[in-house]
């Protein structure tokens, strides 16, 4: 695989389309914090990998005015799924929230949930959650707030879902 970062702005006025590479690495599954869809936003998240690789091996964040980059890299034998971006609750800052994503390490034949900082993706996870089953790389995801679920209730300032 040689997938890289791209963007595309349409003009809806002239039908115009613009297109641009954000950056060189090996990247899949570019997300944006959702808060920020169809508007201006500065930073990119996305699974990283090898040229010639399907598999991911850590994850980036791309800031796109101007493009530096930094991230981090899994183990050797973890690979990594699509990479969600979750905004703190109360949160301003664009960059301010977490990255979300599944792994799956070989070596120990199990998976986890990673949850990194999306304002230092360089410093790697900030926490890691086994899952009780191996669930295969490259794994598609999104993330909600618990307000948007049907079922979520919120009671003495600690949220809950219910029958999920």
């Amino acid at each position: 695989m040689q997938a890289r970062l791209h963007r595309w702005r349409f003009n809806l006025v002239t039908g115009g389309v613009r297109e641009e590479q954000l950056s060189d690495g090996i990247s899949e599954f570019g997300m944006i914090n959702p808060g920020h869809a169809g508007s201006p936003y500065r930073y990119t998240y996305a699974a990283t990998g090898r040229p010639g690789w399907f598999l991911s091996t850590g994850w980036s964040s791309t800031t796109c005015r101007p493009a530096p980059r930094s991230g981090s890299r899994s183990d050797d034998g973890v690979y990594g799924s699509e990479t969600a971006m979750a905004p703190r609750i109360g949160s301003t800052a664009e960059d301010d929230g977490y990255l979300v994503t599944i792994t799956t390490d070989m070596n120990a034949d199990a998976s986890y949930c990673l949850l990194l900082d999306a304002a230092r993706v360089g410093d790697g996870p900030v926490c890691k959650l086994q899952l009780p089953e191996r669930v295969s790389s490259g794994t598609h995801c999104t993330w909600a707030a618990g307000s948007e679920l049907r079922r979520w209730h919120q009671t003495d300032g600690a949220a809950e879902a219910i029958g999920l």
